[in-house]
């Protein structure tokens, strides 16, 4: 039979795994690492263990940024808590905005950190009094983000797909013989893209997209 615990921890340093458990166990609640931190592994551990409460590392080596776990974190269990070593607003609001329970500093101290936990598990909710300030810092980054990208919208894919390859080095004929296609089409393609971004020159595109952080099919954030 699964044992079920009270939280699991999505976590790649195993002394604070350590440090948690330990303190945990004087208030009867139990904590369990994830072993294995592939996507698909952790929803799987996750199911298995039925916790009150997922508390996930904002940056988890090999997923990287977990955020894509927070939504189906949430399908699983009552409360998700993100722990990072992070002090960006702009980040934590966003965190928020996608559900999670509370954010909490890796800075903090750990008691602090228990406590939070305990209240969670308790039904208590521990929001962040600064969370409407955060939230607000997010949405502005966010709607100034997807102004900047706007005039992107405008490519075709053919012209985004072309566009992506010359700012990743590729000069026009390269990316006629890789695309199968005459360099007259690529430079057409270039040409129109150019003429929607108001741009004249390739310098001028290539700095464009590295000024805003266009990337096509990329989700805005």
């Amino acid at each position: 039979m699964t044992e079920i615990v009270d939280i699991v921890l999505v976590d790649d340093h195993p002394l604070l795994a350590a440090g948690l458990q330990a303190r945990l166990a004087d208030y009867d609640l139990s904590i369990e690492a994830a072993p294995d931190l592939e996507e698909e592994a952790i929803l799987e551990f996750v199911r298995e263990r039925q916790p009150k409460l997922v508390v996930l590392d904002h940056v988890i080596p090999p997923l990287g940024v977990s955020t894509v776990l927070i939504e189906p974190l949430r399908g699983l269990v009552p409360h998700v808590v993100v722990l990072t070593g992070s002090t960006d607003d702009v980040l934590w609001g966003q965190l928020l905005s996608l559900g999670v329970e509370a954010v909490l500093g890796k800075d903090e101290p750990l008691e602090d950190i228990i406590d939070s936990l305990r209240c969670v598990c308790d039904g208590q909710s521990i929001r962040d009094s600064r969370s409407a300030e955060l939230r607000a810092a997010w949405l502005a980054h966010h709607l100034e983000t997807c102004a900047r990208l706007a005039p992107f919208d405008s490519l075709s894919e053919r012209e985004a797909d072309v566009l992506w390859s010359l700012y990743e080095g590729n000069n026009p004929a390269q990316i006629a013989a890789t695309e199968f296609v005459s360099l007259e089409t690529v430079r057409s393609q270039l040409k129109s893209a150019y003429r929607k971004l108001g741009v004249t020159s390739q310098i001028e595109i290539l700095a464009l997209i590295r000024h805003v952080g266009w990337c096509p099919n990329a989700q805005v954030g």
